[in-house]
């Protein structure tokens, strides 16, 4: 959910990518609380399997530059924000809300699957590198619930990275370990017999609209693992 652009930080010298929330969805209080909520799952996580988030905001609409954005392919890139280096002209309207990550270069797994599957070897090495980054979140009490080939991203250099925590919550607080109260700006609004997910990679009480658990983000990964 949100496009994005790649962007140049001119205050670091470096390249992000900033995802920015298309303005008919800024209206929906839901999509917008999945937008804020995948930068706060996001920002409570630091693992190298995981995508480095490095701002949240919002600005005008209206921005001025050397040229225009080049979007790039999904989760690789971003519009800029208006204080590192881009002129801004204030209009009437309502602002833009953005998340600035890391900028990647390579492909989602969903792209490099469609050549076929994978070498077994090669399929490991991608299936345990997005296990750790799950333990990761897991250890935040964070589940990420959307765990598809969508939103892995296989980097040039072979590390994967986990993406969009846009349906992330919390597990519940009996079940979670102490490492929550690190993450405890990632609320779950969510209630039970609300069916949120992508057919094929949900767990049966996913798809049931039931409470879920950890163990759905570990049956998505088996289905990835299948499919690679």
């Amino acid at each position: 959910m949100g496009e994005v652009y790649r962007a140049r930080d001119t205050r670091l010298g470096r390249e992000v990518a900033v995802k920015v929330l298309p303005s008919e969805f800024a209206a929906d209080p839901e999509r917008l609380h999945r937008f804020e909520q995948e930068a706060r799952a996001a920002a409570a996580l630091n693992h190298p399997n995981i995508l480095v988030l490095y701002d949240i905001g919002s600005a005008m609409p209206s921005l001025r530059g050397t040229g225009s954005p080049e979007a790039i392919s999904p989760h690789t890139s971003g519009l800029p924000r208006p204080q590192r280096g881009l002129a801004v002209t204030e209009e009437a309207g309502e602002p833009v809300h953005y998340i600035v990550t890391e900028l990647l270069k390579g492909e989602s797994l969903r792209e490099r699957l469609r050549g076929g599957p994978l070498p077994p070897a090669r399929a490991i090495d991608l299936g345990v590198q997005i296990a750790q980054g799950l333990a990761a979140a897991h250890e935040k009490g964070i589940i990420h619930r959307d765990l598809k080939p969508e939103n892995l991203f296989v980097a040039s250099d072979g590390r994967v990275k986990i993406l969009d925590f846009g349906l992330a919550r919390l597990r519940p607080e009996e079940e979670a370990g102490p490492a929550q109260s690190e993450a405890a700006t990632v609320d779950s609004p969510t209630r039970e017999g609300k069916v949120l997910g992508t057919p094929g990679y949900m767990s049966p009480e996913q798809v049931r609209g039931q409470g879920v658990d950890l163990r759905t983000d570990i049956f998505a990964l088996g289905c990835v693992l299948y499919e690679m």
